[in-house]
């Protein structure tokens, strides 16, 4: 069985072999392809052994000059055996090597090898009516596609193609490949390849020339509907150019690189040194066009450098593309001698497609029109470039775009060190949209309008930063607005959109003019919403310093510090439409005119701003040294602390229009003239809960304000100085003080230490306090308006003239009012009045003048008002000459009801003392004085007067009826309480007078008569009130705490 197998086994093998052997002979064998050496059996010339070899062999070219005009037009290779000593010459007046037919592919090669010498410039037969002159060292025709590598063509002439055309072949690969020195006539100096896919890797394009039309170095094109890509990776093109001497079509583009109608890619490739120098020639390093095809292109990892174009494009200039990509590449040092785009013009007339660049830099590049480093006609994104020492004789010294639309883009970007001699000194962006996200502009310049950015429409900033730029006309970092002297942008309207962004040490030079401008950080001739951005120390010749806003501003949260506008108004910002602020600082800023801080409205007086939570301190102007504004504003939660005015009104805060201030604070703020702290011209004023401390000025310390109405509710005014009127608060027009409100510690070199009221003051409650003047009113002075105050404490003011609690030339209505420790050194030590008087319910107590130490009323002209003085206290009052209590001299009759004079321990000088006029005092007490009533050229008459411990009652002549005479026995003459005890003589002893109320407001009479003095009933002495209020408790009824005792107890028993 087993042999049965192996015998099997064996047999089969055995046939097996027998097939195989068959099929080997009957089989074709390969021809292996032929290395054949010119010089050896091929024939002793190049074209020889290209006749001699089959296709699919290679030819080798031994080193040595080979003067041959050579036709490969079979699939041989050819190979030398180095460029650089392989040397293929042509004969006179021939190309040096024609490559034709389609049977030539890619796997045909040719390297090795210098091509040099051809010429074949001798007529323009070329392109479409042949190929006589085209490709003086190489033509490759009728589809011949070979892989053209590791050879040198140079020193070649033609008409198109110096060095190699490629006549619409199906591709062309070129590698390691150097063009030099090569000429043409008219297009593609070193390579023309027309409607040829064309991939150029690792070459050398060196010194080409173009006399008359495109392409110095290389030329490439498209017709309508051919796709033609190209690829550049890894090559140089150096010292190009286009001569322009005035070809055949007037055209003159491109001494590099010229394309038409491809889509483009170049990578890992250098342009320098190439140049055209006429007027018409665009595009130093590379040109490109489209009119049909809508192609794109793509440059990476690409340096352009030192390139020339006598028109647009130093480095490159494209148009019409429907995809523009630049991806990590430089321009440095590309000049466009009569055009845009120093570095990059990108000129779309026909698509609006976007440039898009990114992580590229613009260094040193110039312009002579719009652009220094890139020009573009179309919208840009542009994301993390850098635009550096570039220069454009009109606008946009690094960048320049126009016609946008669909809005710009700026990604971290870095504009450094750009000028241009008009505007944009950093970048132009003509166009709505344009968004800003991070990136610097720094250092950048321009003799018009936007050192740094010049940009119009809708502007986005985010996180921006503008720093050191300066323009000699607006907006030394950003400029928002039209093109000057053109207009129009977008829609038109002009706004921009800030947030944390800082603008820094930006300069506008423009000298000041009546129509000057500004904007030492920002122009916006629109609205402008500031969100979280800084402002630091930039400076407008102008107005602005910081930023000038032409409409509306929206400001939150950020800092402006120290910005200055040098001639004009708004240190930190002026906006002349309405500001809308919450949460900023505004320190350190200085303007030449008005608005340290900020400078709000125009002169027309519209519209409305509102400043919350803001911080204004440290600035200086000469009017408004924190704030100025013209139009209606509203402040709540705002600080104003040491702003200067230095030479007219408002130290903090000066305004022309409707004013509303509430839970803000004004502290040492200085002014020159009026307001130390805030000075109010004209519309309703309102304050509420706010502070004025330690301000100076002229007139008004704390504040001033003329001609309007002030509404005033809980109020401080303390510790403010003025040098002449008001030391608190100096006003023409009226004022309504309420609330919990205070005047206190204030000084006037003239009239009004806490106080200065020319058209009068009404106020309830409050206090006027500790303030002092060297000329009338220490507390108050009022002048041409009467003073009318209900509940309010005058205490402790002092004044060298007359009223040292109140000085009210038009005289006063007071009720329920205290003058407590006031002093003048002339009369009325608590109050002086002239014309009217009407005191109810009101107090004097330990006042000192030299006359009426309590109350003067001196020199009013006659009227027939009733005067009164009604339900009121004098006590402790003091005169060092006439009138203890109350001096009288006026024509005017006065009346005095219901009043008491009194001190504990016997005053010096009359109580009452009349030099002139009527005076007639109905149920009076008069106590403790040298003397009660003294009349000493007046009509004096006392009905129902209580005299007690007085030196004499009367002097003079006193017409009195049913006086008493007796102690009064009030409940505590030490304690100023001046109430009746009970049996006390003043008790039901007057007569009615038409009073129906005492001082206390309770109803008189008590009882069946009605008392005398300023209190009406009985009361207990303070004494025995005391000692009722300390008496001990009662003990509650025995069975009560029997019964809590009960509750205890059984209480602890359940515990237990």
């Amino acid at each position: 069985m087993k042999k049965r197998i192996l015998l099997v086994t064996t047999s089969f093998t055995l046939a097996g072999l027998g097939i195989l052997l068959t099929a080997w002979l009957l089989t074709p064998q390969p021809v292996y392809a032929a290395v054949y050496t010119v010089g050896g059996a091929c024939g002793g010339t190049v074209q020889a052994c290209l006749d001699f070899a089959a296709p699919g062999d290679t030819v080798v070219v031994p080193a040595g000059t080979w003067n041959e005009s050579i036709t490969l037009s079979e699939p041989i290779s050819l190979t030398g055996v180095s460029s650089a000593t392989a040397v293929l010459q042509a004969l006179p007046g021939q190309r040096v090597l024609t490559v034709t037919g389609a049977a030539i592919d890619h796997g045909v090669v040719i390297s090795g090898l210098t091509f040099r010498g051809g010429d074949i410039s001798g007529g323009s037969v070329c392109f479409s009516g042949g190929t006589a002159n085209c490709g003086g060292g190489i033509l490759l025709t009728n589809n011949a596609q070979p892989r053209i590598q590791h050879v040198i063509i140079e020193d070649n002439t033609a008409y198109r193609g110096g060095g190699l055309y490629a006549n619409e072949t199906g591709a062309l690969w070129l590698d390691h490949v150097v063009f030099r020195n090569n000429t043409v006539l008219l297009t593609g100096g070193g390579l023309q390849a027309p409607n040829t896919p064309v991939t150029v890797t690792n070459s050398l394009f060196l010194q080409n020339t173009t006399t008359n039309n495109v392409g110095g170095a290389l030329a490439a094109s498209a017709s309508f509907g051919i796709v033609a890509p190209v690829l550049i990776s890894g090559s140089t093109f150096l010292s190009n150019t286009a001569q322009c001497l005035g070809g055949t079509f007037g055209i003159c583009e491109a001494p590099a690189v010229y394309l038409f109608d491809q889509d483009v890619r170049i990578v890992n490739s250098r342009f320098e040194d190439n140049r055209c120098t006429a007027a018409n020639c665009d595009g130093g390093g590379v040109f490109m066009l489209s009119s049909f095809n809508a192609p794109a292109m793509r440059i990476e990892n690409s340096d352009f450098l030192g390139n020339t174009a006598g028109g647009s494009g130093g480095g490159v200039s494209v148009g019409n593309l429907a995809q523009f990509v630049v991806v990590n590449g430089r321009f440095e040092n590309n000049r466009a001698l009569a055009g845009d785009g120093g570095g990059l013009n990108h000129g779309n007339f026909l698509i609006a497609a976007f440039a898009d660049v990114s992580g590229t830099q613009f260094i040193s590049n110039s312009a002579a029109l719009e652009g220094g480093g890139l020009n573009s006609v179309s919208d840009v994104a542009i994301r993390g470039a850098r635009f550096e020492r570039n220069a454009s004789s009109t606008d946009g010294g690094g960048l320049f775009v126009d016609f946008g639309g669909a809005g710009s883009r700026l990604t971290n970007t870095l504009f450094l060190s750009n000028t241009a001699q008009s505007e944009g000194g950093g970048a132009f962006v003509f166009g709505d949209g344009l968004i800003v996200s991070g990136g610097s502009f720094v250092g950048n310049s321009a003799t018009a309008d936007g050192g740094g950015l010049h940009a119009c429409g809708s502007v986005t900033l985010t996180n921006p930063v503008f720093s050191g730029n300066v323009t000699q006309e607006n907006g030394g970092g950003a400029y928002v607005g039209p093109r000057e002297n053109i207009g129009g942008c977008g829609s038109g309207a002009n706004s921009v959109a800030v947030s944390d962004g800082r603008f820094e040490a930006n300069r506008s030079l423009d000298p000041p003019t009546f129509f000057s401008e500004g904007g030492g950080g920002l122009y916006v001739l629109g609205s402008a919403t500031l969100t979280n951005t800084d402002f630091l120390a930039n400076q407008a010749a102008a107005l602005g310093g910081g930023v000038y806003v032409q409409e509306s501003a929206v400001l939150s949260s950020g800092s402006f510090q120290n910005n200055v506008a040098a001639g004009s108004n708004g240190g930190g910002i002026r906006a002349a439409g309405s500001l809308t602020v919450d949460g900023t600082q505004f320190v350190g800023n200085v303007a030449g005119f008005a608005g340290g801080g900020a400078q709000v409205g125009n002169t027309l007086g519209s519209g409305q701003s509102i400043i919350r939570n803001a911080l204004f301190q440290n600035n200086q102007a000469d009017s408004g040294g924190g704030l100025q504004s013209s139009i209606t504003l509203t402040l709540d939660n705002v600080q104003f602390l040491s702003n200067v005015a230095i030479t007219t009104s408002g130290g903090g805060l000066s305004a022309f229009d409707a004013l509303t201030v509430t839970n803000s604070l004004f502290q040492g703020n200085s002014s020159a003239g009026n307001g130390g702290g805030l000075n109010s011209f004209s519309g309703p004023f309102i304050l509420a809960n706010t502070q004025f401390l330690g301000n100076a000025a002229l007139n008004g310390g704390g504040l001033y304000y003329a001609f309007n109405a002030l509404s005033a509710t809980d109020v401080t005014i303390q510790g403010n100085s003025a040098i002449s009127n008001g030391g608190g608060l100096a006003t023409s027009g009226s004022a309504v003080f309420s609330g919990s409100w205070t005047v206190s510690g204030n000084t006037a070199g003239q009239d009004g230490g806490g106080i200065w009221a020319n058209s009068g003051l009404n106020a309830v409650g409050g206090r006027i306090e500790n303030n002092r003047s060297l000329g009338n009113g220490g507390g108050f002075y009022g002048g041409l308006a009467q003073m009318r105050v209900d509940g309010t404490v005058f205490a402790l003011n002092r004044t060298a003239g007359s009223g040292g609690g109140a000085y009210a030339f038009d005289g006063a209505a007071i009720g329920n009012a205290l003058f407590s420790g006031n002093t003048a050194n002339g009369a009325g030590g608590g109050l002086f009045l002239q014309r009217f008087v009407h005191i109810t319910a009101t107090q004097f107590l330990g006042n000192r003048a030299g006359q009426g130490g309590g109350l003067a009323v001196i020199r009013s002209s006659t009227g027939t008002l009733v005067q009164d003085i009604t339900n009121s206290v004098f006590a402790r009052n003091t005169a060092t000459g006439r009138g203890a209590d109350f001096f009288y001299d006026q024509p005017r009759p006065i009346n005095l009801l219901h009043n008491t004079f009194a001190r504990d321990g016997q005053a010096v000088g009359a109580a009452v003392y009349v030099a002139a006029g009527t005076v007639a005092l109905t149920n009076t007490i008069i106590t403790s004085h040298t003397v009660g009533i003294e009349n000493a050229g007046g009509t004096v008459s006392a009905d129902y007067t209580l005299f007690f411990d007085n030196g004499s009652d009367l002097v003079g002549t006193v017409n009195s009826s049913s006086s008493l005479a007796g102690n009064p026995t009030f409940v505590n003459a030490a304690g100023d309480d001046f109430r009746l005890v009970d049996g006390s003589l003043a008790v039901d002893s007057g007569a009615n007078a038409g009073v129906f109320v005492d001082l206390l407001g309770v109803a008189r009479p008590r009882d069946a008569g009605f008392d005398l003095g300023a209190y009406e009933g009985r009361h207990t002495p303070t004494a025995v009130s005391l000692t009722h209020l300390h008496a001990a408790p009662a003990l509650p009824p025995l069975w009560l705490m029997l019964l809590g005792l009960l509750l205890l107890g059984g209480l602890v028993h359940w515990r237990r």
